[in-house]
């Protein structure tokens, strides 16, 4: 069996967390992904090999275990099971594949994005089962690019993603069965919570069967994924009672 490291302090913490993200591989691309997941007031166990990263997690207060993420232990220890979401974000592909790999196993319904250094990797990610796979190199580029040539939109959505300094956020919301939500019109359920909230896109499934800006009259129904933004209150408002079951 292999081995691995985690104190009872952190232990007994993951114990206690639910719907918390795992990241694995704590590099610099692995810290930016933290800062951007705690901004948002996330509980974040990271899980890394080398020993020297432990103290990197201390001073930022972060659970840490030194073990090998492809382990199916080492990915319990970290809560996988009650986890909302795992990111493979080592510097290799080889081994991304085998923690998604493991981490679908363990957790069927867990939402994996990995990392990728080569293209021809992302096909070989989404076989291993990550529900989303990017090549980080290619971020980067696209977000410099849209830079030079469309300074205010890059602005604008850097106000949309920081909600740690504004005062809305933008949020995806699932629609289950019993959602108050469900099979009502989105002028029928948002006029009734009285708040500023506006339905940018509806996805249905897929990112390749989706409905940008749905009329008022467009009927939700179970399964769709809806992308809202609003003040930080109304939207507290009204993700409180969509994930209310729906009265006879």
């Amino acid at each position: 069996m292999k081995q691995f490291l985690i104190s009872h302090y952190t232990s007994n913490k993951i114990k206690k967390m639910n719907n918390h993200y795992i990241l694995c591989g704590l590099g610099s691309v692995g810290k930016q992904i933290i800062e951007e997941l705690r901004q948002n007031g996330n509980d974040v166990c990271v899980i890394d090999t080398d020993i020297d990263q432990k103290n990197y997690c201390n001073k930022e207060e972060l659970l840490f275990i030194e073990g090998d993420a492809s382990d199916e232990e080492v990915l319990k220890q970290a809560g996988v099971d009650k986890a909302k979401g795992l990111i493979a974000a080592t510097g290799s592909d080889a081994t991304n594949v085998f923690i998604v790999l493991s981490a679908r196993h363990a957790n069927k319904d867990l939402f994996i994005v990995a990392r990728a250094n080569e293209k021809n990797s992302l096909s070989k990610l989404r076989q291993a089962g990550a529900d989303k796979s990017s090549l980080a190199h290619r971020i980067s580029g696209y977000h410099m690019a849209t830079m030079v040539e469309h300074p205010s939109v890059i602005d604008f959505l850097d106000i949309l993603t920081n909600s740690s300094t504004h005062s809305f956020r933008i949020e995806e919301v699932y629609i289950r069965e019993q959602s108050s939500v469900a099979n009502t019109t989105i002028k029928a359920f948002f006029d009734q919570t009285e708040s500023n909230i506006s339905v940018l896109a509806i996805f249905k499934g897929s990112a390749d069967n989706y409905i940008m800006n749905p009329k008022d009259d467009h009927i939700i129904v179970p399964g769709d994924r809806l992308i809202v933004m609003g003040g930080r209150e109304d939207l507290d408002t009204v993700l409180d009672r969509i994930e209310k079951p729906k009265t006879e």
